[in-house]
């Protein structure tokens, strides 16, 4: 797949392209000045705790930036900041359109459903027994992941 972007690169030409990815893939040098880094994810509002893998790349006659620091100018955003609105659903559970029951708690919530009053498609795939129990088991006090 990132070959395939790449060769986007090669027949569009542009004057700048961002590839991201998972950290463990390949980088290349095609004419472009490229920069390479792995910064935590959630330092950039993402709510997930991994390691995501950028790519700068800018044609020979621009400047490319120096590497942009972890950072941002907000708090990260938490999972419970994306998805507390959301109705409990049991093991195997499915939901066409439903009203949301409550109104958002988070900011990102807000501008998440902008308008929208309906959710759509919330389904709860079938867990065996083992998996059930093992989700139980999972600490839910912070810092625990």
């Amino acid at each position: 797949m990132i070959l395939a972007f790449l060769s986007f690169g090669d027949y569009f030409l542009p004057k700048y392209f961002l590839l991201e990815n998972v950290r463990n893939f390949v980088s290349f040098n095609k004419g472009y000045q490229v920069r390479f880094g792995i910064p935590e994810a959630g330092a950039f509002g993402v709510s997930q705790s991994r390691k995501r893998a950028f790519i700068s790349v800018v044609c020979l006659d621009d400047i490319l930036p120096e590497r942009i620091e972890n950072g941002a100018p907000l708090r990260g955003i938490t999972v419970k900041d994306t998805i507390s609105d959301l109705l409990v659903v049991v093991n195997r559970a499915s939901k066409g359109n439903m009203k949301y029951q409550n109104d958002h708690v988070s900011w990102f919530q807000k501008k998440f459903r902008a308008e929208m009053v309906v959710l759509t498609d919330l389904i709860s795939k079938e867990r065996i027994k083992l998996n059930l129990i093992r989700f139980q088991k999972i600490p839910k006090r912070p810092g625990s992941d």
